[in-house]
């Protein structure tokens, strides 16, 4: 039928033509090194031999091309996060945020329940993901427990997160103001702080900063390398 298939156990017995082998040039670890490149073309040429065949290698310089992947991807790779804290009592107590108040807030603006990651979510009308409302912890010997539809009027926590993905958002700019316009609402609400990832509070200044640094900068790098955020 001249079609590609995916070899596997359950496929059927059949004469096959050619086999496309590939591999993955760069991933979370970084670069595939010059060894992973020599021994998966040593394989490659192996198998032709054992099946008497032609090989056809893509042509591009692997080594370079797994480099120049993995630095681009280092340069936008980035995750915002721009956190709400409670703030310090004088008598010492812990404040919380009750998840019946982040609910009616999420609710009011526009940020819709996503039960499979335990999120909120903010969409644009093309149903592009913006950014997300997660609960988080500072404390680093625990995880935070995912929001939960069903006990939002029991949840109680000192810290929410306001999420966005840098590479996979488009018109990150103008998302990153609507997060932080609504994070800004937040705050007012709960009487909370808009902190960092080490709880310092940021400012206007700080907040430009990740704005430019991390928003605008990575962004531009994508469009030159005609790969549009989003």
């Amino acid at each position: 039928s001249n079609r590609w298939e995916f070899l596997s156990p359950k496929l059927p017995e059949r004469s096959l033509q050619n086999l496309i082998i590939s591999l993955q040039l760069c991933n979370r670890d970084g670069a595939a090194s010059e060894h992973d490149i020599h021994a998966f073309e040593a394989l490659v040429n192996h198998l032709a031999e054992v099946l008497m065949s032609v090989v056809k290698f893509t042509e591009i310089d692997p080594i370079s091309t797994a480099k120049e992947i993995d630095d681009f991807c280092s340069d936008v790779d980035i995750e915002i996060s721009i956190n709400l804290a409670t703030k310090k009592q004088e008598n010492g107590e812990k404040k919380y945020f009750s998840g019946s108040q982040i609910f009616d807030l999420a609710k009011e603006k526009g940020l819709e329940f996503d039960a499979q990651e335990g999120c909120f979510i903010k969409s644009n009308k093309q149903g592009n993901l913006l950014y997300k409302l997660m609960n988080n912890t500072f404390d680093k010997d625990s995880e935070s427990e995912a929001f939960n539809i069903h006990n939002m009027n029991s949840l109680k926590t000192s810290s929410i997160s306001f999420v966005l993905y840098v590479p996979c958002c488009p018109n990150g700019g103008e998302s990153y103001n609507d997060l932080l316009i609504n994070a800004s609402h937040f705050a007012k609400v709960l009487d909370a702080d808009l902190v960092d990832d080490n709880n310092h509070k940021l400012g206007a200044e700080e907040l430009q900063r990740i704005m430019n640094d991390y928003i605008v900068k990575p962004q531009l790098i994508m469009y030159k390398k005609d790969f549009p955020p989003g």
